[in-house]
């Protein structure tokens, strides 16, 4: 998902007799002045132009002592000429651009899919059992849930990395092709913001 809300609503501007369609959108920014300017920057290369930036604070809540909290953000306002030669081009590829930063974000987000299993999660997640059942439990009971605690996650990562080495050559296969899909988006979207400079100033 793109690191800021964004809305859009269209209006028609009257001048001199002649309608003219621009276009109009406006994001939502916690106020971090880099952030703000690689935004700026990003919307630019689709022919967006700033015509608005205001900081502004949004009521979140009251606590019982009376305290009140503020969300601060920045509101920042593009208009982007509808009748421009090279609008319908440079619309479908900021279109391509957010469903592919989306889903690069999405895949990050959820990791290597196909990595190889560690040891390092099922130790600490035994000692983790094993302490609890020593720290809240007495008599019997108490060892027979350290036993199984220490021991379970230690069997799931037998059986996963024993599952892993018999179908290895697959599974790296996968891990190729999907690093392969995640360079490539990644490069896509250096494309994608090339072309549609090249449509703009060309």
């Amino acid at each position: 998902m793109l690191p800021f809300k964004q809305r859009f609503f269209v209006f028609e501007k009257c001048k001199g007799g002649n309608t003219m369609a621009r276009e109009t959108k406006t994001i939502q920014m916690y106020p971090d002045d880099d952030a703000i300017n690689q935004a700026i920057s990003l919307w630019e290369n689709f022919g967006w132009e700033v015509i608005g930036n205001q900081r502004c604070q949004e009521f979140k809540k009251q606590d019982s002592d009376g305290t009140q909290h503020f969300e601060t953000f920045n509101k920042i306002t593009f208009s982007r000429d509808k009748s421009a030669s090279w609008y319908g081009k440079v619309a479908e590829l900021e279109q391509e651009y957010i469903a592919t930063e989306n889903e690069l974000q999405s895949k990050s987000k959820q990791g290597n899919p196909y990595k190889k299993p560690g040891i390092i999660a099922p130790l600490i997640a035994a000692v983790v059992l094993a302490f609890a059942g020593y720290k809240f439990l007495s008599g019997v009971l108490r060892y027979i849930i350290m036993g199984v605690g220490f021991l379970l996650p230690i069997v799931i990562y037998i059986i996963r990395i024993a599952s892993y080495n018999k179908h290895k050559d697959e599974i790296e296969r996968k891990e190729s092709e999907w690093y392969a899909k995640v360079s490539d988006m990644r490069q896509r979207l250096k494309d994608i913001l090339e072309e549609a400079e090249a449509l703009i100033n060309g």
